[in-house]
């Protein structure tokens, strides 16, 4: 090649390698051996265990399952980031309410709300109120009775920080989160009289996978 043409291809090959895009970091999320898509439906159930609420010392009342949906909003290599579109208690009661002392009970979480797992040591999962994308607030839940009316509750933790913590396995599948022994304190804002003042949900123990029924593991 002459001499004199040598630097126009150096340059021409410069600007190529230049337009090939650099390969983007992998997620942690998997499903099988592929990466989770953000957009990508998940689905939660409950298993191997029933969640309960504690009213002081004493169980208040406990449930048979639980139930949740969302969407992967966010899948890098650094965290984790599912939205929570709805997460219900259920029951052995009608139209799959828990069951009481003062009757049927439906149990609704705080929605919309993000469940995040960010890298580092341990095996920690976080959840906490608005969804992933948008500013955080403080955890709600609400139990709607057929016979004493409807209770609305907020999570004692200050808002902004996570306010639920749980576990998981790593590298394997199915992927389950194990809510943390302390569970989740929620303080009444309104309702009867009869309403608890104090509750603490205790239990959750929830198998994640796509909403077309694939497998889910964290790779870290």
């Amino acid at each position: 090649m002459p001499k004199f043409l040598r630097p126009l291809f150096l340059g021409l090959a410069v600007c190529l390698l230049g337009a090939i895009p650099a390969s983007a970091s992998a997620g942690i999320l998997y499903s099988g051996a592929s990466e989770v898509a953000a957009g990508t439906g998940i689905v939660g159930t409950e298993v191997g265990a029933n969640p309960y609420f504690k009213s002081g010392p004493n169980i208040f009342f406990e449930c048979s399952g639980a139930n949740l949906s969302g969407t992967v909003t966010g899948n890098t290599s650094t965290a984790a980031d599912i939205t929570v579109e709805s997460l219900a208690l259920t029951g052995p009661g009608s139209e799959g309410r828990c069951l009481t002392s003062a009757g049927e009970v439906k149990v609704t979480m705080d929605a919309p709300a993000c469940l995040r797992r960010v890298v580092g040591p341990g095996s920690e999962w976080y959840i906490r109120g608005n969804s992933c994308t948008t500013a955080s607030r403080t955890g709600r839940l609400t139990l709607v009775y057929n016979t004493i009316g409807t209770c609305h509750y907020h999570s004692l933790l200050t808002t902004g920080s996570y306010q639920t913590k749980f576990t998981s396995n790593i590298n394997s599948e199915p992927l389950i989160l194990t809510q943390a022994e302390a569970g989740q304190e929620f303080e009444r804002d309104s309702g009867s009289g009869l309403c608890a003042s104090l509750l603490t949900l205790k239990g959750l123990r929830l198998e994640l996978k796509t909403s077309s029924g694939g497998g889910l593991k964290v790779t870290s």
